[in-house]
């Protein structure tokens, strides 16, 4: 029998109250909606409950990621005179700083047994299907007819990668315990990834099944992978006749010389930037010009509009121009450590560490594409879900330190 769980039942409602609620909430909260002000209330309210919790609990053992989450925090903290010195306003700072802050939901977890990350996991796949609802709910209907040849052009909700979590999920985790479910699920998150047409989903969505494959026997192995090959075959004749179809594979024509003329030209703007401030970055907020940012767009922006933007669809090069060496190692170090941690554990053989370990690992691959580091919703996602890494219940007993974990 799993260990009994640690979580008392406030702290289990108010989180999964916030996570749904952080499903519902538009892409960007840049304005008071129900739903923002839902997610704000919901969140305080498991911050008042989780902090007495975590401060009475024991410290995991031998888990260290807190040191790199509190090295990035410092770099954050000190990009704040550095940004101003390079001209971004507090405004600008701020936006860049708040998505990150939600990290820091890392520490309000205390020791994690197996049930309790059961619920996290469980969490995390209602609020999933939340956000699928929602998304669909105001696009499926006028895609079906064609009135856009992506569901991105019907609604932004289809910004957030909810795709690829629910994915991960499902395969590594959801699938042993509700087949039946997770099919179902997963060829509706399947088929809303094609509707979006994102090309970086899509390959983070083959690799995901090559992966689960390589998990399998070999007997199991050879039956998905012939029957995969079928269906995908079957699939591909219909779909390249159609005028979706025919659109959709377009875009992958030409990936190499749109690679050195798009995400090329936001790369190279942040590493010269990146050589001119290599230790502490130039500050959160460091302006990108919309010509670099948007792909050498050449019309100019309405005169109440700026003329550039605080980020870049990199998160690796966007770090090291901004926060410099210090922020990138304690990011990959927060993140890191977790997975690695895990994995040493026994996550290779404990299904919800290895999916929530996979999560983490198609997050920030997708990061390196897309700009979704910026997203609230993602961050307060990775601080849970490294805390299911690092903080899982072990056979060891638990030493009582004084240490921030």
């Amino acid at each position: 029998m799993p260990p009994a769980a640690h979580l008392p039942r406030q702290f289990r409602f108010f989180f999964a109250a916030a996570l749904i609620a952080a499903a519902f909430m538009p892409f960007v909260p840049d304005q008071v909606t129900l739903q923002t002000v839902s997610f704000v209330l919901f969140f305080m309210a498991w911050c008042v409950v989780a902090l007495p919790v975590r401060l009475r609990a024991s410290r995991p053992p031998r888990q260290h990621a807190w040191i790199g989450l509190l090295l990035f925090y410092c770099s954050v903290a000190v990009s704040l005179p550095i940004a101003f010195g390079h001209g971004a306003p507090f405004a600008e700072w701020v936006r860049a700083a708040v998505p990150f802050v939600f990290l820091a939901t890392y520490f309000l977890f205390p020791t994690l047994a197996a049930d309790d990350r059961a619920f996290i996991l469980r969490s995390t796949m209602v609020a999933v299907i939340c956000w699928l609802i929602k998304a669909l709910a105001g696009s499926l209907a006028e895609f079906l007819r064609g009135g856009a040849e992506r569901l991105t052009y019907l609604s932004k909700d289809f910004q957030l990668p909810f795709t690829l979590v629910g994915l991960a999920l499902v395969l590594f985790w959801g699938g042993r315990r509700r087949p039946l479910e997770s099919l179902v699920v997963g060829l509706v998150l399947a088929l809303v990834v094609v509707g979006t047409g994102y090309r970086s989903q899509a390959l983070l969505m083959a690799t995901l099944w090559i992966v689960y494959l390589a998990r399998q026997t070999p007997r199991r192995r050879f039956l998905l992978a012939g029957s995969t090959f079928i269906s995908c075959a079957i699939a591909f004749v219909w779909f390249a006749t159609s005028s979706f179809g025919q659109a959709y594979l377009s875009r992958y024509q030409g990936l190499q010389g749109e690679l050195q003329s798009q995400r090329g030209a936001e790369a190279l703007y942040g590493l010269k930037k990146f050589s001119e401030a290599p230790v502490l970055g130039k500050g959160l907020g460091f302006p990108v010009p919309l010509a670099v940012n948007q792909f050498g767009v050449e019309d100019p922006p309405p005169s109440d509009e700026a003329d550039h933007v605080g980020y870049i669809h990199d998160v690796w090069i966007y770090l090291c121009m901004d926060l410099g060496v210090l922020g990138l190692v304690g990011y990959v170090a927060f993140f890191g450590t977790a997975v690695v941690s895990a994995l040493r554990r026994g996550g290779w053989n404990d299904d919800g560490l290895l999916a929530a370990a996979v999560t983490v690992v198609t997050l920030l691959a997708y990061f390196t594409v897309e700009a979704a580091f910026r997203e609230i919703q993602m961050n307060f996602l990775l601080g849970a879900f490294c805390a299911v890494l690092a903080k899982a219940e072990s056979d060891a007993p638990a030493s009582v330190g004084k240490a921030p974990a």
